[in-house]
């Protein structure tokens, strides 16, 4: 979300394997080796692309992003970054540096009650219901 829309914006399974291609370019067995023995591997082909580089796909992302973002888009997942060694990388360390569990927003949790009660004053604020009856027999319900 770096650009604010997804990086494979497919709208089907094809689409998806088609923008993926299109930005990482066509997969061999070379950067591959376990692709020809995938279950539907000979059941769609693509036409030849050359990858774009990351940095044109992703322009506003500072060199860190880039080069952490390509080390997780990798055909391969023996060659992909583990997890454990992301978190060593640089773009952890640079400005601004992420937030502190604590420092985030606690979403509110409002009972079922609660909730009623917000809805039904929510309501009558907007004017479809103004006489005081009408609020009185709604929260004697509850």
């Amino acid at each position: 979300m770096l650009n604010n829309s997804p990086l494979f914006p497919g709208e089907t399974d094809i689409e998806q394997l088609y923008c993926v291609l299109r930005v990482l370019g066509t997969p061999t067995s070379e950067i591959w080796p376990v692709m020809t023995s995938l279950p539907d591997y000979n059941k769609i082909t693509f036409d030849h692309c050359d990858p774009i580089p990351l940095v044109e796909v992703v322009p506003e992302a500072s060199t860190e992003a880039v080069d952490l973002i390509s080390q997780f888009l990798v055909y391969n997942a023996a060659d992909r970054l583990p997890a454990a060694e992301a978190l060593l990388h640089s773009w952890f360390f640079i400005e601004p540096l992420p937030a502190h569990h604590s420092e985030l927003p606690i979403p509110t949790r409002q009972n079922k009650k609660e909730q009623l009660t917000t809805s039904i004053l929510t309501f009558l604020w907007r004017g479809r219901c103004a006489t005081r009856l009408c609020l009185t027999l709604m929260l004697s319900l509850l």
